[in-house]
């Protein structure tokens, strides 16, 4: 990858146009891809790598969408990236990453500032069928989701969570009770999930 743009020759999205299963995309650039005609689908086992860069992906549009859609039967590792500022349509599932029936590794980022309905950072779907979720070594903060399922990550399916920090979560369009109906403020899952060596501060109580 060769530039910052949106899209065309050298841009994120024409690599993943082109990209072969098994490639690993890596930046020649440092600096913030400003995404303004849609989300970055991936439909091929890759892997993205930010490293040794600083790279930033974000949404520059007033249209609303998320930042990566993770398709059926893949498996993808997404390293070293910052992704903020996602924001699907109303009613959607995942603000930064869907996972959508894939296996997907998330390493070494930082996910801030998205936003969703169902899980502000990242949902992972296997509803129906089967998807994992790893993230290592990552910091999910300050991410926004309009009813309280899943602030940071909504999972269906099975997660690993290593070596994760996340942190406290901004805003709520819907308060609710203290207990939230019991469920995990941080990471609301169906299904099995492991939260190893992991860093939660705490999270703020909303009341009507």
């Amino acid at each position: 990858m060769t530039n910052l743009n949106d899209s065309g020759p050298g841009s994120l999205r024409q690599a993943l146009a082109d990209a072969s299963e098994g490639d690993t995309i890596n930046f020649a650039v440092s600096g913030t891809i400003s995404l303004t005609s849609g989300e970055l689908v991936i439909d091929k086992s890759v892997t993205i790598s930010g490293q040794p860069q600083s790279i930033t992906v974000t949404r520059s549009s007033q249209t609303q969408f998320r930042i990566f859609h993770v398709m059926p039967g893949h498996d993808v590792t997404i390293d070293s990236l910052y992704i903020t500022g996602g924001d699907p349509n109303l009613g959607s599932y995942g603000g930064a990453v869907l996972n959508d029936h894939a296996g997907l590794t998330i390493s070494n980022c930082s996910l801030t500032t998205n936003s969703s309905t169902y899980g502000g950072a990242i949902s992972s779907d296997s509803s129906g069928g089967s998807a994992t979720l790893a993230v290592l070594n990552s910091s999910i903060i300050g991410n926004y989701v309009v009813f309280f399922w899943g602030r940071h990550l909504r999972q269906r399916g099975h997660a690993h969570d290593h070596q994760q920090r996340r942190e406290q979560q901004h805003r709520g369009v819907q308060r609710q009770p203290v207990c939230c109906r019991r469920r995990r403020r941080h990471l609301q899952q169906r299904g099995h999930a492991d939260d190893h060596q992991q860093h939660r501060e705490q999270q703020p109580r909303w009341r009507d």
